[in-house]
């Protein structure tokens, strides 16, 4: 009998497709870097529905969600490399505009990891726009109970309830090199962000 792990955290987060609506839950593991003490919520699994339930797309989608929590529970997951795969997969049914295009199933997943990641500070974007990793999973270690309660004493709360729509977000890990902005968006077939208020991007676009 296998014990049972509780996860520290969890995030959900609603993307849409047209009439697609896709559901993807990630739930965390709270680890600290021994050099700096700094704590992250790192994705340990991935829970993905789609509606309608039962027909075969939405259980592809949700037998695909077993396969990514596998590489996440991996000891170093290349999380940039990991969101650069699964946006760049387009269906033939893409839709939206900006910000709210979204082309495959596969790529709801990896806007739903990169805004998860970027909010957790386990990756950003550096000066010339690309996606980096922070800080390597291999590189913490998990928190001991003791430090969980103490963090859950000082008042952190789950947000596990709360369904995020990740349109129109705003992240900080993102500012303009041009305008200064914080917020953008992404282009049918560019795995770069664009200012939303200038247009300015790392250039590999067109």
């Amino acid at each position: 009998m296998n014990a049972m792990t509780i996860a520290d955290d969890s995030v959900k987060y609603r993307v849409e497709r047209g009439n697609d609506v896709y559901h993807i839950l990630f739930t965390d593991e709270f680890r600290k870097d021994p050099k700096t003490n700094n704590v992250y919520g790192f994705p340990r699994e991935i829970f993905q529905q789609s509606a309608p339930p039962g027909d075969e797309i939405s259980v592809e989608f949700t037998v695909a969600g077993i396969d990514r929590t596998n590489i996440l529970k991996e000891d170093d997951p290349d999380y940039d490399k990991l969101i650069t795969r699964w946006k760049s997969i387009t269906g033939n049914r893409s839709a939206g505009l900006g910000s709210n295009r979204v082309n495959s199933p596969s790529h709801a997943v990896g806007l739903a990891t990169e805004h998860h990641l970027l909010t957790n500070g386990i990756v950003r974007y550096d000066e010339s726009g690309r996606l980096e990793v922070v800080i390597r999973k291999k590189d913490t270690v998990p928190l001991s109970k003791e430090e969980k309660e103490e963090m859950r004493k000082k008042g952190f709360k789950t947000n596990g309830r709360i369904e995020q729509n990740i349109a129109n977000k705003s992240i900080a890990s993102f500012k303009c090199k041009v305008c200064g902005s914080e917020e953008y968006y992404f282009e049918g077939g560019c795995h770069s962000p664009k200012c939303k208020e200038c247009s300015w991007t790392q250039g590999d676009c067109g």
